[in-house]
């Protein structure tokens, strides 16, 4: 961590003459080696800082003056901050600034020098005595990031049954690979901000340099000249859920040659697939029942129609009269069958019914 000089000043039109000053209004770091003490005091005013000078100041009326209140070393690195969201082929250069001034250092717009060179314009929050923050101020044109995912297939890690619901945890992964060449004469420290959100776990790197509410980031030093890559992968697990009363029995089946399952959910799920066959057998053999019945009652309509064509006493009447009474007495039978498999059926999906809701395996 390298001693940075910070100065911060205030500058205000006087209405009156000898007036105090209490507003930060602008500032500057210059990252050099030379500073003094600071020429100021804070203290909370309310939710405000005022900041008092040390030493008595007259300013005529009309006029105005830019005076320092802290002007000191305080620790400080500069690095190159990569985030996609802001540009996705070049870094920021960025001042981590840790405020040892012992002063509370208030928001305003800053301007950067590197050595005596200016390097850019920021705007500084509100930083405490002991906090850090990352203030970024121009494009690094020296740095190249190439951000590329790599795609993960989830993974399946276990199964269990709740009450007819068969729950599966899943994995998914989230891997990210960030090759970054510096083309510049200079080394390099790139600051990767990665996003982050609730209920993912980092796998790679084992810990950050930083953690935010949203994002992770990770130091990657990079030589002058050369290529240097970082490895993000993150994991999540993530329960889902499907009613094994509707699923199907080539999921069942899918479900079933899962490395992950359990000798008893397996065995749950092959009981569960039983129940089902006999089910769809039960529905199949109604349906086939019930398609027969409408195919006979639309021949029965047929012949009513003929005989209506037909003299009574001529033989082509009464073939079509026999048939008509034939087709009748095949409705009657077909109905009667239709009932009973509608009856079978329901108790089929009964029992299938009893079975899950008492369905608990592997909790």
């Amino acid at each position: 961590t390298r001693a940075r000089s910070l100065a911060l000043g205030v500058e205000r039109k006087a209405p009156a003459e000898a007036e105090s000053l209490d507003q930060s209004a602008f500032g500057l770091f210059a990252m050099g080696d030379s500073g003094v003490a600071s020429a100021a005091d804070a203290r909370e005013a309310g939710e405000l800082f005022e900041y008092t000078i040390k030493m008595p100041v007259s300013i005529p009326r009309q006029n105005s003056a830019m005076l320092p209140i802290v002007n000191q070393e305080i620790a400080g690195e500069k690095l190159s901050v990569y985030t996609r969201r802001s540009h996705p082929k070049h870094p920021l250069h960025a001042f981590l600034l840790e405020n040892t001034s012992g002063l509370h250092l208030m928001q305003g717009p800053v301007t950067i020098f590197d050595g005596n060179t200016y390097a850019g314009d920021a705007k500084l929050p509100d930083v405490k005595a002991g906090e850090k923050r990352l203030v970024a101020y121009a494009l690094d044109m020296g740095v190249e990031v190439l951000s590329e995912g790599k795609p993960n297939p989830v993974q399946t890690v276990s199964f269990r049954i709740g009450k007819g619901v068969l729950w599966h945890k899943v994995r998914q992964t989230d891997e990210r690979v960030y090759t970054v060449r510096n083309k510049d004469h200079k080394d390099r420290t790139l600051l990767i901000e990665h996003p982050f959100a609730q209920g993912w776990k980092l796998v790679e790197p084992k810990e950050p340099f930083e953690r935010t509410a949203d994002l992770l980031r990770f130091k990657l030093p990079v030589a002058a000249g050369k290529e240097a890559a970082l490895t993000v992968r993150m994991e999540n697990l993530v329960d889902q859920s499907v009613a094994l009363s509707e699923v199907g029995l080539d999921a069942i089946s899918v479900y079933l040659r899962s490395a992950e399952m359990t000798p008893a959910v397996a065995e749950a799920l092959k009981k569960v697939s039983a129940l089902r066959t006999e089910l769809d057998d039960a529905a199949r053999q109604r349906g086939q029942r019930e398609k027969e019945v409408k195919e006979a009652t639309d021949e029965q309509a047929r012949v009513r129609e003929n005989l209506k064509t037909l003299q009574q006493n001529s033989d082509p009447y009464q073939r079509q009269l026999k048939k008509f009474d034939d087709l009748e007495t095949q409705i009657e039978q077909l109905r009667a069958e239709v009932a009973t498999l509608r009856r079978s059926e329901e108790q089929k999906r009964q029992a299938l019914s009893d079975y899950l809701s008492n369905l608990t395996v592997g909790e």
